[in-house]
């Protein structure tokens, strides 16, 4: 029983390793370029002026350096792409997971986008409670930005 703990943990520091060494190798290409889709509200009580959303996400590197990238999103209104803001993403401790948070006087909110090959994924959750505040899909239209 001793020996198959000590594996047990011997395995468990290894994989920590390994998933520490595929965040340091997490590139910004993986999440660069020109993302269209739908940012979806969540259907609740503390939303109730959500409105669902076609969106675009351009996704630059950030001008900080490093890993960092810049989101400039924006809504499409009457056809026409209305500018929603500009959010700082950084990779997170999950391979293929990149995060930003926002803040003003209203609100404290986290975005959470998952990269996989030309599909994005995301959650946008309050800060600190996490409830859900939308769920975002969207695919690569281009590598570049426009």
């Amino acid at each position: 029983m001793k020996r198959l703990l000590s594996s047990l943990i011997a395995c468990l520091g290894l994989s920590g390793a390994l998933a520490s060494g595929l965040v340091a190798q997490q590139s910004p290409a993986s999440i660069l370029g020109r993302w269209r889709g739908q940012s979806i509200c969540v259907k609740a009580g503390y939303n109730a002026s959500c409105n669902d959303e076609q969106v675009i996400y351009v996704m630059e590197p950030s001008a900080a350096g490093g890993k960092a990238v810049t989101m400039h999103a924006f809504k499409i209104v009457n056809g026409v792409p209305e500018s929603m803001g500009d959010l700082e993403f950084s990779p997170d401790s999950v391979p293929n997971q990149w995060s930003g948070e926002f803040s003003n006087t209203r609100v404290h909110i986290r975005l959470t986008f998952i990269v996989a090959g030309d599909s994005l994924r995301g959650r946008m959750v309050g800060v600190p409670g996490g409830e859900v505040h939308r769920n975002m899909a969207a695919v690569r239209e281009t590598r570049t930005a426009f």
